[in-house]
């Protein structure tokens, strides 16, 4: 994991990580933005097998978040391709592989 220096960030990333793992996301990317002048300080990048594995990692994340206190908005619930779930200064994308290929969000952000 990429090192923070917030720790508010390092405890957000935490608690997204532990529920992608218990959700068993796939390859997640965390992305840190850290004084880079943007709107949020890290991304997460993930992807599901399936729209309803998808759906099942966007809700158990939000119900950690919330668990947590920690205020979110989401986006795509109903998507087949792309969940994005927007924590103000972190932005977590659960895609479906089809998708986390075409827009290569990981390799746009670490190339800058």
């Amino acid at each position: 994991m990429q090192k923070f220096i917030s720790k508010e960030i390092k405890n957000k990333v935490k608690i997204v990580l532990n529920s992608l793992l218990e959700s068993k996301a796939i390859e997640e990317n965390v992305i840190n933005l850290e004084n880079k002048g943007l709107i949020a300080d890290a991304l997460v990048v993930t992807h599901g097998t399936s729209n309803i594995h998808m759906q099942s990692i966007a809700l158990k994340l939000e119900k950690n978040l919330r668990n947590a206190n920690i205020k979110f908005a989401s986006e795509g619930q109903t998507s087949d391709s792309w969940v994005l779930v927007d924590c103000g200064d972190m932005v977590i994308h659960i895609f479906s592989k089809e998708a986390r290929e075409n827009y290569a969000l990981e390799k746009l952000w670490l190339e800058n």
